[in-house]
């Protein structure tokens, strides 16, 4: 997203005018018109001022979230500690149920397979990491693979999927709202980032619940690498303004059906 772009979506939520912002900033109503346009970019004493008018950082001001060192992990890929703990805890937890060997062999092995094969892959799930050149991605098929790449992680070997930016065409920002028939489904509507790349291949990225801290820096950091951005829902700015995404979908499905 462009600064002038920026400026607008900052200055609406404070609620205020152009002449408004002017005048607080001892500028001329056209200087601001001039920002937002993109015909013009504030000075570094402007943009100084707005910083603390608006009570965000500067890269907040400028980008729409704050700065992130690279590489960034979307979601954290499994690790030995993580491992470790987890077959301790559930061997524990497995001699506990069997009555600390009470019960046959047998049922031991079964509870600890149950939670080696059922349980395990729940505690870890797709992931991706932003770098400065490319994507690192990680998806697994199905919960199996799951169990299997804990024996990969041990001996170091992720199979990763690089992909560098020089290969990507387009980049859309995805929602779906999910038709709920209960009020007991807490699952979450489906909302990705879909990668096209340059042999026509599609990847389906997971974002993460903050989205807002990460987001609209990768946007602007693959605009300036070339790549077309899209987000025909216009989820950026409700972003960008701290506000819930969920709301805003449901709000709008909403409003579209009473049409």
């Amino acid at each position: 997203m462009k600064l002038n772009e920026l400026l607008k979506i900052r200055r609406e939520k404070e609620n205020m005018t152009q002449a408004e912002l002017a005048q607080k900033l001892f500028v001329t109503h056209q200087s601001v018109s001039k920002w937002e346009r993109g015909e013009n970019v504030p000075s570094v004493d402007n943009l100084l001022q707005l910083s603390d008018l608006y009570n965000i950082s500067l890269d907040e001001l400028i980008r729409g979230s704050s700065f992130f060192k690279k590489p960034f992990f979307v979601r954290q890929p499994i690790n030995k500690l993580k491992i470790i703990a987890f077959l301790v805890f559930w061997l524990f937890l497995s001699l506990f149920f069997t009555g600390f060997g009470y019960q046959p062999f047998f049922v031991f092995i079964l509870i600890y397979c149950i939670g080696l094969f059922m349980v395990f892959p729940t505690f870890f799930q797709d992931y991706w990491i932003i770098n400065r050149s490319n994507l690192v991605i990680k998806k697994y098929s199905s919960n199996y693979s799951k169990v299997f790449e804990l024996f990969k992680t041990s001996l170091n070997q992720k199979n990763e999927q690089t992909i560098e930016y020089t290969q990507i065409v387009s980049v859309s920002l995805e929602y779906y709202v999910r038709v709920r028939t209960s009020p007991f489904d807490f699952h979450p509507d489906p909302f990705f980032l879909e990668v096209t790349l340059a042999n026509d291949d599609c990847l389906r990225l997971p974002l993460t619940s903050k989205i807002e801290e990460y987001l609209p820096q990768f946007f602007m950091l693959l605009q300036k690498k070339g790549i077309t951005m899209i987000d025909d829902h216009n989820i950026m700015p409700v972003m960008i303004r701290n506000e819930s995404v969920f709301e805003y979908m449901n709000q709008t499905i909403t409003e579209l059906k009473g049409l």
